[in-house]
């Protein structure tokens, strides 16, 4: 009896691992495919509406700088209402986005990154919550990578659907997609909810303590720099997602759907990467050491891409994207799971928001610094160079938390 008791419970564990993780990577491919669509359709957007196609990167601003005040109280909101509840409440933000983007209007554009903003503000929180109470210490850094991957696959389905779906019934039409696909996942969590969400408190505030997440990791010294070298880091992959198409196309001559599909090629090998590094890091037992590794693989890829031209082939193109996209796309699921490791004893949610303030910082400040610098420079290629500074930062803030974990 004790043993079939004891298989009952190690099923069920394994049942609700792997419930958890589907769900929690099917909420965050949706918010990704939401906020990468505008990138991969820069071109065909600014063009309809009589924009600058390097507008799309200030939107990008606007959605992470939304994003980032949110994160400021999510970490309680989902101790009132639920983890689940939560990233519900994230699919409808999303789903309304990309339904008034759909109507053709800059205003329509505008509050649409509010309203990405939001959603995306509540997702991290949520499933971190969600994969920190299923997820085995031993296999962390695997289990956060593998819900992380819904990020680059998100950007997969921009990069290839989207644009294809605009080529054939127009921009709008492929927006007003993702918003059908964001309530139907919506509709699906509800089912579960009970289930998931009954570790809810009721009584917990939710504005009451709005700096909570972020006073935990400026007392962690490890989170301290943790949250530093993803302040760089997170600037550099949304400057690769936001302006990658628009270089391929400007300066290098490709068309909207091949520069599409190498946005989604790019958007793979960092789907890749997260399995990659997580289990490296699983295996070393050195999540710290793995996100060093990588971000010094990202400071040679910025200076290779300084030097692209339209002579390239583009074989060497794909391939220097490919390494580019394994690193500045690939790092965010061994991120989670350092957090998770870091973070005190039911401060996961909390941690994970605290952390995010300065995530969403460097999304918010890189895209519309990269826009400055261009203008400046006249020259994508050279702006993507100017990166590297930004990945050498982030190794050496690796290096100072490093140093503080070993105190």
């Amino acid at each position: 009896m004790t043993v079939s008791t004891a298989g009952e419970r190690a099923g069920t564990s394994v049942s609700r691992l792997v419930t958890v993780v589907l769900l929690t990577t099917a909420v965050q491919t949706v918010g990704s495919w939401a906020v990468l669509a505008f990138p991969a359709l820069a071109t065909e957007i600014a063009a309809d509406l009589a924009l600058r196609p390097l507008l799309i990167g200030w939107l990008v601003s606007l959605v992470y700088g939304v994003a980032m005040l949110l994160s400021l109280v999510s970490g309680q909101t989902l101790r009132r209402f639920g983890a689940c509840r939560q990233g519900q409440a994230a699919l409808l933000a999303f789903a309304l986005a990309c339904g008034v983007a759909a109507s053709g209007t800059a205003v329509g554009i505008a509050l649409a990154g509010v309203l990405l903003g939001l959603g995306y503000g509540l997702i991290n929180p949520a499933t971190s919550h969600l994969l920190a109470r299923v997820a085995p210490p031993a296999r962390r850094n695997i289990v956060f990578s593998l819900k992380q991957t819904g990020v680059p696959a998100g950007g997969v389905l921009a990069g290839l659907a989207t644009p294809a779906l605009a080529v054939a019934f127009g921009w709008q039409a492929a927006i007003g997609g993702i918003a059908l696909v964001s309530l139907l996942f919506l509709l699906a969590l509800a089912p579960l909810r009970s289930a998931l969400d009954d570790d809810r408190d009721l009584a917990a505030p939710v504005f009451g303590r709005p700096l909570a997440g972020l006073s935990l990791v400026l007392r962690v010294a490890p989170l301290r720099w943790l949250s530093v070298a993803v302040f760089f880091l997170s600037a550099v992959q949304l400057c690769l997602s936001a302006y990658l198409v628009i270089f391929l196309v400007k300066e290098i001559g490709l068309d909207l759907v091949t520069a599409g599909a190498l946005l989604a090629a790019t958007q793979a090998a960092g789907f890749a990467g997260r399995l990659l590094w997580g289990w490296l890091a699983d295996r070393l037992g050195d999540g710290n050491g793995v996100m060093l590794a990588i971000a010094a693989i990202m400071l040679l890829a910025s200076l290779a891409t300084a030097a692209v031209t339209a002579a390239w082939p583009l074989a060497a193109v794909c391939a220097l994207f490919l390494v580019f996209g394994a690193t500045a796309i690939g790092w965010n699921g061994v991120f989670m799971a350092e957090i998770a490791r870091l973070a005190p004893e039911g401060e996961v949610g909390n941690a994970t928001a605290g952390a995010l303030v300065p995530t969403f910082g460097g999304v918010l400040f890189g895209p519309s610094l990269f826009a400055l610098a261009y203008g400046a420079l006249g020259s994508y290629a050279l702006t993507f160079g100017g990166l590297a500074l930004a990945a050498l930062a982030a190794c050496l803030s690796m290096i100072a938390g490093r140093r503080s974990s070993s105190r």
